[in-house]
């Protein structure tokens, strides 16, 4: 196996131009560095992060804890913060811990046992037990995106989403809704209850109220939506429009609607959150959540702390509603407005 010896040898210049070209710390002239990385190719070396790790107190391994990697959302915000940590000559371990608190525990405690040098911190559980420990020890910075988490004081990056909220209200309501309703995720996660809130405020502002028969809470997942849709639309006076909180949830709504022969937007009106590719194939209106940037914005945090330490102040993303297809009048709106163009006619 090569060692850095004979890279330096192969290549000319001394041990310490190896390292510096390796990692990036001190700068080194162009030719110098690709010779430096040339050698390198040609002698397939891999340089020892055990050894590096002692040297510098530094494992250059990111943690990254998600809540549902099946879910489009966390790789794209995942890309993110890889396309940053790469930038930085820094590897990451992505946990997905299915919501579950034993699982999350068992991760963090691996990524605290595996010495990483931070974590980004994208789920969210009733009780952050583990979490809380390890950012009271105060040894690994952690950043959150998505999941403003209300007893931890992290800095992060985070949606609107009373905003986001407020934003779906108006719209529904410029459409002619009056009977409104809300597909949560879990009651315990902090983006629910902000758009939940956000929700029932817009609505409010037009003297709407939200009906709690028409407030439901599901899994974050397509499944979980497609149970809600059916209770809502079993209702006596079942709602002409819903937010989803996510998109997941959303295309489960969507299902629903297909299955059981009601029209979107004619019978049921649909929002969604996250704005996921498929949201564009499936004619899904939805609040935009640039889900890449969440991610990498989070590993610029990370990063600022490893660099300068601090607390960063919180990133609050501007939420933008992209109207589609899944959201028009409510039948006895369209009803009404073909009466009346009718009239007009005559």
């Amino acid at each position: 196996m090569a060692t850095i010896k004979d890279v330096a040898r192969e290549a000319g210049v001394s041990i310490s131009t190896v390292s510096h070209a390796l990692s990036g710390k001190r700068p080194i002239s162009e030719p110098t560095r690709r010779r430096v990385l040339e050698a390198v190719e040609r002698l397939g070396y891999r340089p020892n992060w055990n050894a590096r790790s002692l040297a510098s107190r530094s494992t250059r391994v990111l943690g990254l804890v998600v809540a549902d990697i099946s879910n489009p959302f966390y790789p794209t915000a995942a890309r993110g913060v890889e396309d940053v940590a790469i930038q930085h000559d820094y590897s990451l371990i992505i946990c997905s811990t299915d919501g579950d608190e034993r699982r999350e525990r068992e991760y963090i405690d691996v990524l605290e046992a595996r010495q990483v040098d931070g974590i980004v911190y994208m789920a969210g559980l009733a009780a952050n037990r583990r979490l809380a420990e390890l950012v009271a020890r105060g040894g690994i910075p952690v950043v959150a995106a998505d999941e403003q988490l209300r007893d931890l004081d992290l800095p992060g990056v985070f949606l609107m989403n009373e905003r986001a909220g407020e934003m779906v209200a108006d719209h529904l309501v410029a459409l002619g809704h009056r009977r409104l309703g809300f597909i949560g995720g879990p009651r315990h996660l902090p983006t629910v209850g902000e758009r939940l809130a956000g929700f029932v405020a817009g609505t409010a502002s037009h003297g709407l109220p939200v009906a709690d028969e028409c407030v439901i809470y599901a899994d974050n997942r397509a499944e979980g939506g497609q149970v809600a849709a059916a209770v809502l639309t079993a209702l006596d006076r079942p709602p002409t429009a819903v937010f989803v909180a996510n998109d997941m949830m959303a295309l489960g709504v969507l299902e629903h609607c297909r299955s059981s022969g009601l029209a979107v937007p004619g019978d049921l009106s649909v929002v969604g959150v996250d704005d996921l590719p498929v949201a564009r194939l499936v004619g899904l209106t939805t609040i935009h959540q640039p889900m890449y940037e969440i991610g990498a914005t989070a590993a610029r945090l990370l990063f600022e702390i490893l660099e300068s330490g601090g607390h960063p102040a919180p990133v609050r993303v501007q939420p933008e509603l992209v109207v589609r297809s899944s959201t028009g009048p409510p039948l006895d709106r369209i009803s009404d407005l073909e009466a009346r163009a009718q009239l007009a006619v005559r």
